[in-house]
């Protein structure tokens, strides 16, 4: 199943992830234009700063704020919005829950759900029916509320399921989709900033049924399908990608 996208006005927020990699190329064409907003690995990028209709965005989406100004900017270069990913996501401190602290606790419910859902309210107003917006959860802060040391980062992700099914039932008049990716043990640099040893590593992914983390891929793959024009039909979801992990 060959999935292609034409005449998309798109915009990825965190698009220095990981999972961004593999998806830019998939937009990157003469019809489509496409924002890619990033903070902190701007080098990720550097590929895309000459591309024809490609525009990178600098924003600190810690602040809210800058997550509303982002949307209306993109919408503004490129005369509306079809697609809105968001792949952000942040610890600030890894630490025990009794050494979290109020401007830790604050700062990653800015980041992983406070910004998130603003971004969301603001592009649905632009969005004309059959447009896509996927926001990113966490199949372990929705099942178990987080790691131990990512308390704050667990609340806010598993907040995101619940966002994605409000929106849901108000986009729905609109013909809008939007749905939440929840990812598992999947191999990015996200464990080791969260303050996981390599040691760590290797016995988290013994813990997995399929004995093995699951790949970039394992999630891109479904957020092509989901943003594509072959959905139609799948909304409100949050949709886990964790190998049966949290069953």
């Amino acid at each position: 199943m060959e999935i292609t996208f034409n005449d998309k006005k798109i915009l990825i927020a965190g698009a220095g992830s990981d999972f961004a990699q593999p998806l830019i190329p998939e937009f990157i064409n003469d019809t489509n234009k496409v924002g890619l907003a990033v903070f902190t690995s701007a080098d990720r990028l550097t590929n895309y700063m000459n591309k024809k209709n490609v525009k990178i965005f600098s924003s600190d989406l810690s602040i809210p704020e800058n997550g509303i100004s982002l949307v209306e900017n993109f919408v503004e270069w490129a005369g509306g919005i079809d697609i809105f990913i968001q792949l952000t996501g942040k610890v600030s401190n890894p630490c025990s829950f009794e050494s979290l602290n109020v401007t830790d606790w604050n700062h990653d419910l800015d980041v992983n759900l406070t910004t998130p859902f603003f971004m969301a309210q603001t592009a649905l107003k632009y969005m004309p029916p059959y447009s896509k917006i996927i926001l990113t959860g966490s199949a372990s802060a929705g099942q178990h509320g987080g790691g131990l040391k990512t308390f704050a980062y667990g609340v806010g992700k598993c907040g995101i399921g619940r966002v994605v099914r409000g929106i849901a039932k108000y986009s729905g008049d609109k013909k809008v989709l939007i749905n939440c990716i929840a990812p598992g043990f999947i191999n990015t640099r996200m464990h080791i900033k969260a303050g996981k040893s390599p040691s760590d590593i290797v016995k988290r992914t013994e813990t997995v049924p399929l004995k093995c983390a699951g790949e970039v891929s394992d999630v891109t793959s479904l957020i092509l399908y989901l943003v594509s024009d072959q959905n139609r039909y799948i909304n409100g979801q949050t949709i886990v990608i964790d190998g049966g992990d949290f069953l």
